[in-house]
């Protein structure tokens, strides 16, 4: 879930892990945990298309279930996970922003005609269009 106000996002996460995966009490390589993991996390972003600086963090609390097989119980973790970031200009469209649903971000030089004439939709005539065998010759020596 996330609300944006401006240049900035709040979100609220909840990733649930399940106990998938294989799991024996005493075998080394167990491909699943047995457990429950619930990790509740809550998060800020900014990104700021003009400067191209974006930052974000986000904490979270990992609360593991007991392993019913072992009746051990993993500790629960407290992460903070953040970024920070500048993206510099490439070219002279900078700044630039996502092109608006329907819109084209070809230059109308380059916008292919939105009508074509019946000949220049059947292509170049047969004579003209190439064919699909190799310029490799066959033999070998």
């Amino acid at each position: 879930m996330a609300w944006k106000s401006g240049d900035v996002q709040y979100d609220f996460l909840l990733p649930i892990y399940a106990p998938t995966g294989s799991y024996k009490v005493g075998r080394l390589g167990n491909t699943g945990l047995n457990y429950w993991t619930f990790d509740p996390i809550v998060g800020v972003s900014y990104n700021n298309a003009k400067s191209g600086f974006n930052a974000a963090a986000h904490l979270g609390y990992a609360i593991n279930t007991e392993n019913g097989d072992t009746q051990y119980k993993s500790g629960n973790v407290l992460h903070l996970d953040a970024s920070v970031q500048q993206i510099f200009p490439l070219g002279s469209d900078w700044p630039t922003s996502a092109p608006k649903r329907g819109t084209s971000t070809r230059s109308p030089a380059t916008a292919a005609p939105a009508r074509r004439s019946a000949a220049s939709r059947a292509g170049p005539p047969a004579s003209a269009r190439c064919s699909a065998t190799s310029s490799r010759s066959a033999s070998r020596e």
